[in-house]
């Protein structure tokens, strides 16, 4: 099998220390841009699709929504609550807390389920088929949010939770997850990747919602959580701090960050205070070959950067976006989070780059991934308000990066192909 099939940690949002691509690089389209497309998969309504792989809830437009619609750390899932208080508390400290150098550490109050993944191979490159070969995880994004005006509203701040499972266990809530889109549309795909299109008609007071929680809370919880990665903001809005935490007993240990020196467990991404573009730096900066700094620095970029290193920098983004040539493992977590806005607002607007012909560019599988499928849905970003959630939100806009779209794709060719999931 080839790069189609080739499952990494397809991580969200938090990964590189438990996370994370390129297919085109023409204008993104709209969220309200995702709707049906057309393929083999068509002909195949029990197969895997895109959204049912990696899950984004809509906002709450009530506060009754609000409270009643979102899966929150208190929720008794298997074996108790989701994310218990008190080792959450054992790796952030109490309320008041700070984290290195003084930078601010989640909120643990109102946190709320925004996104769920399910994977069958986190953290792997390559086709990995063998059962005892996979990390079988249900992921949970969480962002603390609240309601403002019409919307709920969440922070820039997330936190990535883990649930460990069998690969039977994986594949009986997958088949429910399809078994739950089928009941509600008739067969018709769902398109690329979006806010969930069928949460999205019904509402998260809808039957929808209020099955998929049911089936996350069946299998995750207290019982098999067991690990979280997360990212705080600081510097009013300029800076994202990174960290993570194993989850073994109730004890938790923190994780050390790959491709940084020896023994790290926190990086920063730094933008710099300069509103009309990326001026800022990664703390500390990657050890790793695929090293993405010249972008973090657009004047720099421009006036001490050769074009060659730029083109370098560059394909350093494809390789981190591509599920097929990085994993949570390989490299950093900053460097993850930050690929897509270096890619976007640095190499693409300011320097006119372009990855459409390079050699790494992430491929899908045809047959399960239509051409469609793999198109940017949320709004292209903003270099006065850099966006670093790769599957969850910034303040009311969704956000769903290359990385997540990419991982979502392999994932979806890999049960499908392998017949994890009951395809026919």
């Amino acid at each position: 099998m080839g790069t189609a099939f080739s499952v990494s940690g397809s991580l969200l949002l938090l990964a590189a220390i438990g996370i994370g691509g390129l297919v085109a690089c023409g204008a993104p389209q709209e969220e309200e841009s995702a709707g049906a497309s057309t393929g083999a998969a068509t002909e195949t309504p029990n197969a895997v699709q895109m959204n049912d792989v990696s899950i984004l809830y809509p906002l709450a437009k009530t506060k009754g929504e609000l409270e009643r619609g979102y899966l929150t750390t208190a929720s008794k899932g298997l074996g108790g609550e989701l994310l218990p208080k008190a080792i959450f508390e054992k790796a952030m400290g109490k309320p008041g807390t700070t984290g290195p150098g003084g930078t601010p550490r989640v909120t643990y109050d109102n946190l709320r389920v925004v996104s769920v993944r399910f994977d069958p191979c986190f953290a792997n490159i390559g086709a990995v088929t063998a059962a005892t070969s996979c990390k079988n995880n249900i992921r949970l994004v969480f962002q603390p949010t609240t309601f403002s005006g019409s919307s709920a509203l969440p922070t820039d701040d997330a936190i990535h939770a883990f649930y460990s499972v069998s690969r039977d266990e994986l594949k009986s809530a997958l088949d429910e997850v399809v078994a739950l889109r089928l009941k509600n549309d008739d067969g018709k795909r769902m398109g690329p990747l979006a806010v969930h299109p069928i949460m999205k008609e019904q509402g998260l007071d809808g039957a929808f919602a209020k099955r998929l929680n049911a089936i996350v809370l069946k299998y995750a919880g207290a019982k098999n959580f067991s690990r979280f990665t997360q990212f705080s903001t600081s510097g009013l809005g300029t800076a994202w701090n990174f960290a993570g935490f194993d989850v073994a007993a109730g004890a938790t240990s923190p994780m050390v960050i790959p491709t940084l020196p020896s023994g790290t467990t926190f990086v920063a991404f730094f933008r710099g205070f300069t509103k009309d573009t990326i001026a800022g730096d990664f703390r500390p900066p990657t050890e790793s070959s695929d090293n993405i700094g010249v972008f973090a620095n657009a004047t720099l970029a421009k006036t001490r950067a050769t074009e060659e290193q730029r083109k370098a920098a560059l394909e350093a983004i494809v390789k981190i976006e591509s599920p097929a040539l990085h994993s949570p493992d390989t490299i950093d977590c900053a460097s993850c989070h930050a690929a897509q806005p270096a890619r976007e607002i640095v190499a693409e607007r300011t320097f006119k780059l372009s990855a459409k012909d390079s050699t790494n560019l992430f491929v899908a599988s045809s047959k399960w991934v239509p051409e469609g499928d793999l198109a940017q849905t949320t709004k292209p970003l903003n270099a006065d308000d850099v966006n670093v959630h790769m599957f969850s939100y910034k303040a009311t806009n969704p956000s769903i990066h290359r990385r997540t779209i990419n991982e979502t794709a392999d994932i979806v060719a890999f049960l499908n192909e392998e017949k994890i999931v009951n395809v026919e």
